[in-house]
């Protein structure tokens, strides 16, 4: 289970999760920048700190797959945050909650 650290990440996007139970955690989804691995193999690394962590390197053929893979991961991650009665609200602005929509316009679904 390779996970490369995200030092120097491609893109990140940070959020405010409102627990069900009313606590609150910092959330910052990252993407590091896809990696060659072998041949036509690459991986790409990718977080969702304050939800799941770092995951293992996504794996996919070519540059492009990992990454769409892990933008997907992270949308489908925020997603089910939401179902589950998370709010997330952008760091400085919580008049409006972040919602599906507005995920999947982001992340790319």
């Amino acid at each position: 289970m390779i996970k490369t650290p995200i030092d120097n990440p491609i893109a990140q996007q940070h959020y405010i999760l409102v627990r069900p139970d009313g606590s609150e955690v910092t959330v910052m989804a990252r993407i590091g920048q896809p990696y060659l691995e072998e041949a036509t193999h690459w991986r790409c690394p990718a977080a969702l700190e304050g939800i799941d962590g770092q995951y293992p390197d996504i794996y996919g053929e070519g540059s492009m797959q990992p990454l769409g893979l892990a933008l997907r991961l992270i949308r489908t991650r925020l997603l089910a945050t939401i179902e589950d009665g998370g709010i997330l609200y952008y760091p400085d602005d919580r008049s409006t909650a972040v919602d599906a929509e507005t995920i999947n316009v982001v992340f790319a679904g």
